[in-house]
């Protein structure tokens, strides 16, 4: 089907409409200007909010009883036939963005509502306003989309394009949903949950590698992708060149991009637990094993929890766990007798009391 100006085709109808139910489906659909509430209308009209929803009904029945309608049963057949390709539901700002042109919005919406076959569900916490050829068929896809949720829940991880849609294939057998790619990944789009990040990442909307919340959001993503500590100086670089700006598949919570600050970003990594201080200026993950405290307290702590005196080449490897720390820093340390002694073997031991 050729394009439509649809914006065009609404404006003809209205025109055969009294004056004020032209004006009012005008304002309440934003045909002309923004759309607005029944108050702002009735306050205009000095007749109350009702009177104007009685307004709006009156001309939307005496548009459907009118001859004009015959001419848009193949408008209505194509927005059917597009809603029913996308697995008969469809996310409303998706469906308005399938259509080129922002004019065309409002009109697409009035001639929705128009039509008998469309119906529209508005935005709630779980999901996003969308519209739908089959009602019926709408507690598939709440079910569908709760049992995607409940896998990733058990998963507790992001997981790659591949994996995620590998799960999603088990859970459609399961369901016995026959629905093509397009159909699911519509489906799918109408959850506020379900998310896709920045580095092709499916997961929940509330975990933070998907959908960073904060500072310490965004460095926890970083350090988790580089896999290795770093000084935060490097941690600022990474953020501001990743940007954290979301793909086209993000939903939800869609945030500014300024870029990050370094005194800020130290300040955020000194007081979130999820990092720990390994070296000078260099953080790590506390959920790696790495442990706060100073090289004093580290090298304590592995010979305490030894029990036994350790030779050097131990103690650097155990330190190395937990600490970002070069040898000569740890052999420096050692040398501090009020705290450590060296055995007649070369190896050290905490001093005894």
């Amino acid at each position: 089907m050729v394009e439509q100006n649809y914006n065009k085709i609404v404006n003809s109808l209205l025109r055969t409409l009294p004056d004020r139910g032209r004006e009012v489906l005008e304002r309440r659909y934003g045909i002309v200007g923004d759309p607005e509430t029944l108050e702002a209308i009735g306050e205009d009209f000095s007749v109350t909010r009702e009177r104007v929803r009685q307004i709006e009904e009156a001309a939307f029945a005496q548009l459907r009883k009118a001859e004009e309608m015959k001419e848009l049963e193949d408008i209505f057949s194509y927005l059917y036939r597009h809603i029913n390709d996308y697995g008969e539901h469809r996310r409303e700002e998706r469906l308005l963005n399938d259509f080129p042109g922002q004019k065309n919005s409002p009109a697409i919406i009035f001639l929705l509502d128009l039509g008998n076959d469309f119906k529209r569900r508005n935005e709630t916490e779980k999901h996003y306003t969308l519209w739908t050829v089959n009602p019926t068929r709408l507690a598939h896809l709440e079910g569908f989309i709760g049992a995607v949720e409940q896998r990733l829940e058990e998963i507790s991880k992001p997981l790659n394009n591949v994996n995620f849609w590998k799960e999603v294939d088990k859970i459609s057998r399961k369901t016995k949903l026959s629905l093509s790619k397009k159909a699911t990944e519509s489906w799918l789009d109408i959850s506020k949950s379900i998310v896709q990040n920045r580095f092709n990442e499916w997961g929940l909307s509330s975990w933070p590698e998907i959908l960073p919340k904060s500072v310490g959001d965004k460095a926890y993503i970083v350090l988790r992708r580089e896999n290795k500590p770093l000084h935060f100086a490097a941690i600022v670089d990474r953020m501001n060149k990743v940007h954290f700006s979301p793909s086209q598949n993000i939903k939800v919570g869609v945030r500014s991009n300024k870029p990050a600050h370094v005194q800020t970003v130290h300040n955020e990594l000194i007081k979130d637990n999820r990092f720990v201080l390994v070296g000078r200026g260099i953080y790590a993950l506390h959920e790696w094993g790495y442990e706060p405290g100073t090289v004093k307290d580290v090298l304590s702590k592995v010979l305490k929890d030894a029990g036994q005196p350790l030779p050097v080449n131990k103690i650097i490897a155990q330190v190395a766990k937990v600490r970002w720390v070069k040898p000569n820093t740890v052999m420096l340390n050692l040398q501090n007798k009020r705290l450590f002694s060296r055995t007649s073997r070369g190896e050290y031991t905490l001093r005894k009391a």
